[in-house]
Order: structure tokens, then C-alpha cells, then sequence
């Protein structure tokens, strides 16, 4: 048996730092500031060229998806390690997900953002939030389950729900590795699809392909796309810190046991809320109009700033999806390398098995 392979730090010549992407994205950002606030006219002229680029990257999301996990599950000799990988991925999800609601109630009653604006709630105009009601009556445990289950499998992809392509495509890796040998053909076509995705994910992004983390392909097809529906860090920080923000802001007494309920009914309803547009205010009006002395109509405070609001969530969610793919990874390295040091201090005999 081999040792475990280390690798080092590439020893080649350092980029220089206008070459590297994150200067270059925030360089173009101080730049379409500079242009918004001195040229607004060619600013808005050049918006097109901002929604050509999401819509790139929007058409290899869920390919991207399909692929990864598709061929880490399959390409699993023991389905019991997928199992392994996704409960200790949910595992940190449901834990740094409770943590991230607790943050956001601590943070709120220790600063008290909304203290002294003694805001009348029969002053705000609720017509603003009627939508939203009627979308939060429409939603319900059982509607969303059975959202994950996609009508056809061409609808999914063309619609790119994220939820649906992510069900069907677990369901596919664990029955290309339940045929075992018969699906070998097929685990070797999606992975030589898989390379030209990636590198059109390299000319979209100029970003090397996930594996360059040190993460297996399994963790990271199976981590990723499931983060991005249960590990919102952003959204559960905001579900819980918004409304004592807005109880604050107009005089409301929100009883200890009222921030309680708020906690349990902003950590379910914010699984799975990506594929819905808003998704985050939606959510917020949910928990808002479920616990009884929630300042509901306060919702329309953050309308202007929601927008504002959401770019932020998503660097939080993204930063804490890729925080927990490297743990989930790291621990299944760790258990390899236990294994192996085990197997080698056993002698040559249990090492040629």
C-alpha cells in the first residue's frame, strides 16, 4: 500500500497581484462605483454586460451539480461512505445553522439596533407586505417536500432548481454505484464530460476546478449543492436579528418565549429558500407572521435595504459553504490517514491485503 500523497505548495513564480482574481473582481468593483457615481448615464448603458455574465453562469449551475455528484457518488465503492459524508455534512449544517441564529439574537439584544426610533406600526403602509403574505400562506412543509421532486428530469435542468437537480442527481450516483461494474461505461462518460465543464467553468471564472482545495469530489458534490439549501450562515443570522431589529424599532415587547418560537421557525424555514426569488424577506415575513406578537408589518422598514441586504447574505453563505466543505473534507482525511498508519504499524502481512 502507498502512503498518502502530500502535496506541496506550488514553488513557481508568484502571480503578481493584478493577476490574481480577487484583485481584479474588487478593482472592477471600485470601478463600476466610480462609474455609477460620475457617469450614470454609460453606467446603466453597460448593465447588459453584468446579466450576460450571470446568465453564463447561471446555464453550467446545474450541469456543474449533476456531474460532480453523479460521479463522486458513483464512483464510491462503498455507499455506505456517501452516507458517512452526508451525515456529517448535515451535521455541521444543523449545528453552525443554530449557532448562526443564536449569533444574530445575541448581537441584537446586546447592540439594540432599533432602540430609540419609536416607530408607530399603525404608521407603516402593509399594503407593501401583502404579497409576501399571500407567498407565506402558500408555503408549507409538505409543498416543499414535494417541490424537490422534480416533474420531469428535462424540466429540472431547464429550470435550474438547485433542490430538484440536487434529488435526482443523488438518486442517480447511488444507483450508478449499486450496478457496480455495469455502470463503469456510464461513470466514465460523466467524468470525461465533467473536465470541458469545468474548464468552461475556468473561462467563465478563471478559477481552477473545487478538487484544487484538497477536498474529495464526493465531499464537495454532495457538500455544496446540499449547503446551499441548509447552511445559509447569512439568512439565519439575518431571520433572527431583523426582527428584534424591527421589535426594537417599534416598541414591541417580544417575549422571551416569542424569541424562542422565532428561533425554531427561522431555522426551518429558511432550509431550502435559495430557489425562490426574495427568498430571504419571504422567509423573514414566514417567521414574522407565525410568531403572534412579531412586529409583521415592520417588514416594510426593510423593503428599500433588503436588496442591499441580500448581496451581503451571500458572501456570508458562500464563505460559510466553503468553511464547510474544507471541514467535512479535513475529517474524512484525517480518518484515511488514521487508517492507514493503523494498517502500517499492523506489518507487510495486513498491508498486502
Amino acid at each position: 500500500m502507498l502512503a498518502p500523497q502530500v502535496h506541496s505548495a506550488n514553488a513557481g513564480p508568484r502571480k503578481p497581484h493584478i493577476a490574481r482574481l480577487y484583485v481584479q473582481v474588487l478593482a472592477a468593483v471600485a470601478l463600476g462605483v466610480a462609474v455609477g457615481y460620475f457617469c450614470p448615464g454609460p453606467g446603466e448603458a453597460l448593465k447588459p454586460l453584468g446579466d450576460a455574465f450571470i446568465k453564463l453562469v447561471k446555464i453550467i449551475i446545474a450541469p456543474v451539480i449533476f456531474l460532480t455528484i453523479a460521479t463522486g457518488i458513483g464512483g464510491m465503492n462503498d455507499l455506505k461512505k456517501v452516507g458517512r459524508v452526508a451525515g456529517k455534512a448535515m451535521i455541521y449544517f444543523l449545528t453552525f445553522s443554530s449557532l448562526a441564529l443564536i449569533v444574530g439574537l445575541i448581537v441584537a439584544n446586546v447592540v439594540q439596533p432599533g432602540a430609540g426610533l419609536n416607530i408607530d406600526p399603525a404608521s407603516l403602509d402593509v399594503q407593501a407586505v401583502k404579497g409576501y403574505a399571500a407567498k407565506v400562506h402558500e408555503q408549507s412543509v409538505t409543498g416543499f417536500l414535494m417541490n424537490i421532486i422534480p416533474i420531469t428530469i428535462v424540466g429540472a435542468f431547464a429550470e435550474g432548481d438547485i433542490l430538484q437537480v440536487l434529488f435526482f442527481s443523488v438518486l442517480f450516483g447511488i444507483a450508478l454505484a449499486m450496478v457496480g461494474d455495469t455502470g463503469k461505461p456510464v461513470l466514465s462518460l460523466l467524468q470525461a464530460l465533467l473536465a470541458p465543464v469545468f474548464k468552461l467553468v475556468g473561462i467563465l471564472m478563471r478559477a481552477a476546478p473545487v478538487e484544487g482545495a484538497s477536498a474529495r469530489r464526493s465531499v464537495v458534490g454532495l457538500g455544496i449543492p446540499a449547503g446551499y439549501s441548509f447552511n445559509l450562515h447569512g439568512t439565519n443570522i439575518y431571520m433572527t436579528l431583523v426582527p428584534l431589529f424591527l421589535a426594537q424599532a417599534t416598541n414591541t415587547d417580544l417575549s422571551i418565549g416569542g424569541r424562542i418560537l422565532l428561533l425554531f421557525v427561522a431555522l426551518l424555514s429558511s432550509k431550502g429558500t435559495t430557489r425562490i426569488t426574495g427568498a430571504g424577506l419571504l422567509t423573514l415575513a414566514a417567521a414574522l407572521f407565525v410568531v403572534p406578537t412579531a412586529p409583521a408589518a415592520g417588514v416594510t422598514l426593510i423593503l428599500r435595504v433588503d436588496h442591499f441586504m441580500s448581496e451581503c447574505r451571500v458572501l456570508t453563505i458562500f464563505l460559510g459553504n466553503a468553511v464547510g466543505r474544507l471541514v467535512v473534507a479535513r475529517s474524512r482525511a484525517s480518518r484515511m490517514m488514521d487508517d492507514w498508519q493503523r494498517l502500517s504499524r499492523a506489518g507487510p502481512s495486513a498491508l498486502g491485503r
